[in-house]
């Protein structure tokens, strides 16, 4: 489109955009820092425009970033086991750390992606060392590990559109695609079995049926 290639800070890794569609966010990683370049999108073009304030800081290695069902709330981790949890200005986009900033993904690291349950109760992060499950405050954005974690799997989470189920595979090593119920009130994982799937897997998608 007119206007791109849209610049972004050093190595861009992960992007997300939020549920409105006015807002997008860019992790990039340098292997020293990272930072989350952020952008208004024109509704009317699709085009990027830098927001004020950007780029924002983020801890070392920003390996994924995304935003919440809500559209209140953006999260980013990092390679060195951070969780980073962001309130979203509703009309600039503009991002303001959570106080507690950053959270800790438990034993888990090397974080590369993190998903919801459809009403941004639960997150999962899927890192080198399973997937990691936590409750969100819904009025502050503050992240608190549920017990138990982390869960058998690996760097790929998704959740599907009942919120029911959360699969999870692995970049390497594992060829099973581990399935996980979800308790609606709690967000606990129970294992629900496990099936087939392809080793050095580097994504895992829900493709909704109509």
């Amino acid at each position: 489109m007119a206007g791109g290639p849209f610049a972004t800070g050093t190595s861009p890794f992960s992007i997300t955009v939020d549920p409105t569609g006015k807002f997008a966010y860019v992790a990039g990683d340098t292997g020293i820092s990272s930072s989350i370049s952020a952008y208004t999108i024109n509704a009317a073009t699709g085009a990027l425009t830098p927001m004020a304030g950007s780029p924002f800081g983020v801890g070392a290695r920003a390996s994924t970033i995304a935003a919440d069902p809500t559209g209140k709330f953006v999260y980013a981790a990092d390679g060195f086991s951070s969780l980073y949890a962001y309130a979203v200005d509703p009309t600039t986009g503009a991002l303001t750390a959570v106080a507690g900033n950053p959270f800790s993904t438990g034993t888990d690291f090397s974080t590369r992606s993190i998903t919801f349950d459809p009403l941004g109760k639960f997150a999962y992060l899927g890192g080198a060392g399973g997937v990691d499950a936590y409750t969100i405050n819904a009025i502050t954005g503050a992240p608190t590990l549920i017990a138990g974690s982390p869960f058998a799997g690996g760097q790929f989470v998704v959740v599907e559109p009942s919120g029911k189920l959360l699969y999870t595979n692995h970049v390497g090593g594992s060829t099973k695609i581990n399935t996980y119920s979800i308790n609606a009130s709690t967000g606990n994982l129970t294992s629900a079995g496990s099936f087939e799937g392809y080793d050095q897997s580097s994504s895992l998608a829900i493709i909704p049926i109509p």
